[in-house]
């Protein structure tokens, strides 16, 4: 076998070499300056806005490639300047210099990614301006020593000859070297040993520049292969903001049941995966939530949402439906059938975008079937509903009245010294097939931000119910509520069936879903 040296084609393609080169370099030159122009402007609006889609489009995998073979450009020619005793501090500050780029890409993009999510502190976002202009400075002078040493090797137009002449291309950069392709054992151990004693001469000569270039290429090839795998198999916790393209999404709370508001089960045989999102728009232009690529996957078994339910969890939040999303954020939910086989398994958000890249977001879900706390509550105590599906709420009684009517008392002013005094009955409901009489309740609520259109009227309707006990059997009443019709009153009267009376116990409850709260009435 005839193999030939390379110096002698790497000194001849000198000029190309640096002009591919030259081409490498100012493609990472571009996009330094596509990530300096965006972190400015980041900074002068003030960082008020979270950005969406800033990764997918300051970053590739050609920008790493770029580097990565201009790194090994520079060493194949480091190599070449070293046997040929030629000054290579240029290549060996490229080397050094684009692998601390990397690094500092590699970082850049992990905060861009972070960006997308959340509001950083201004100091970093500032440290990596200041970096990337040091950065695009340098990078230039880099560029344009390559340009000259790839321009400046024609002989004929620049008068260079003195450059190839120091090159030193002689005839043993040419050679060819004949390879007997045989087996003899005492010469091959010959040989062998001879190449491991040149071998140590070298590695002990060259030692440093040896580690040096070792260490650039193991750091180079870990760093590509830890960072493709993290982010391929990357899964996000619960509340962790995600950035596809067009939004801006968190699973906020997941919960499972088979009841709707009203404790009652929907079917015994099917069972429910509630998502409770918030989630805005990224872009200025019309949007609606693509619920088609919003899969739960369970052992790769794909589920994606129903509409088959819509106000059976209204308790839980606003079910999405084709809403047109807003620039702020806003909470809905998703509703998701689960087969029984895959209750017990480990349930996990997806999110498909547009170009196919996956978000996993692990899912904790509660399930709100079982009762988690039973609590006894007593007049004028401020009930704290932090740990329910209501968030930072609370409500409180001050009193609780059964009467077959109630009178209100009002005053009526026609003039600002001119009032009359007035009064509303207040009567049971007519017309059901059994006597009725009245409940008075006197409740304060106060709701979180997310549940504060919830009226008291809804939070009894969802939430309460009146049971209640005559000779040892237990009964649950139906209940409606009865409003005045000339007097605005923040009490509530409900109307219940009369034979409560009798009753020897009775107790107001609220089931907010696996939490329940009990007050005796008596």
């Amino acid at each position: 076998m005839i193999l030939r040296k390379p110096y002698a084609f790497l000194i001849k393609h000198f000029k190309l070499i640096h002009i591919i080169l030259t081409l490498l370099l100012s493609y990472i030159f571009y996009k330094s300056m596509n990530l300096l122009t965006f972190f400015n402007e980041y900074i002068s609006a003030n960082q008020m806005t979270i950005i969406s889609g800033g990764e997918a489009y300051l970053f590739n995998g050609f920008i790493f490639l770029a580097l990565i073979l201009s790194i090994l450009i520079a060493i194949i020619i480091a190599v070449l300047m070293f046997n040929k005793k030629k000054p290579l501090l240029y290549y060996f500050s490229l080397i050094i210099g684009y692998l601390i780029l990397f690094i500092f890409l590699l970082y850049t993009k992990g905060q861009v990614h972070t960006l997308e999510q959340e509001l950083i502190d201004i100091r970093i976002i500032r440290m990596i301006r200041d970096v990337l202009i040091a950065v695009v400075v340098i990078q230039f002078f880099f560029i344009i020593i390559s340009l000259i040493r790839g321009v400046g090797f024609d002989v004929k137009k620049f008068n260079f000859k003195e450059d190839l002449e120091e090159l030193d291309i002689n005839e043993e950069d040419r050679e060819e070297i004949e390879v007997a392709i045989k087996f003899d054992l005492e010469s091959y151990k010959t040989i062998v040993k001879r190449k491991f004693r040149y071998l140590k001469y070298n590695l002990i000569e060259n030692k440093m520049l040896i580690i040096i270039l070792i260490f650039i290429l193991i750091s180079i090839i870990g760093g590509i292969i830890f960072y493709g795998r993290f982010n391929k198999n990357k899964v996000y916790s619960q509340g962790t903001y995600i950035n596809p393209l067009y939004y801006s999404l968190t699973i906020k709370d997941a919960y499972l049941t088979q009841r709707d508001y009203q404790g009652n089960v929907i079917d015994k045989n099917k069972t429910f995966v509630i998502l409770n999102t918030n989630v805005r728009k990224t872009t200025t232009s019309n949007k609606t939530l693509d619920v088609a690529r919003m899969a739960i996957n369970v052992d790769n078994y794909k589920i994606y949402p129903t509409t088959d339910y819509v106000g059976s969890f209204r308790d839980i939040g606003y079910e999405y439906n084709s809403y047109e999303l807003s620039s702020q954020y806003t909470s809905y939910i998703l509703v998701y059938e689960i087969p029984k086989q895959f209750l017990n398994k480990k349930m996990f958000f997806e999110y498909t975008d547009i170009n196919n890249k996956v978000y996993r977001i692990a899912l904790n879900y509660i399930n709100l079937d079982i009762i988690k706390e039973e609590k006894e509550i007593g007049l004028n105590n401020q009930i704290e509903l932090n740990n329910t599906i209501l968030g930072d709420s609370f409500f409180s009684f001050e009193g609780v009245e059964m009467n077959d009517q109630f009178k209100i008392d009002y005053e009526l002013c026609v003039s600002d010294n001119e009032c009359y005094q007035f009064y509303e009955n207040i009567y049971p409901d007519l017309s059901s097939n059994y006597d009725r009489t009245l409940i008075k309740l006197k409740l304060n609520l106060n709701m979180n931000s997310y549940y504060k259109k919830l009226s008291i009227n809804d939070f009894v309707n969802y939430f309460a119910s009146i049971n209640y006990e005559i000779d040892g059997k237990k009964y649950i009443t139906n209940m409606k509520q009865i409003k005045t019709k000339k007097v605005d009153t923040k009490d509530l009267y409900l109307s219940v069936n009369s034979n409560i009376k009798q009753a020897t116990s009775i107790n107001l409850e609220f089931n907010i879903r696996n939490y329940k709260y009990v007050y005796k009435v008596k």
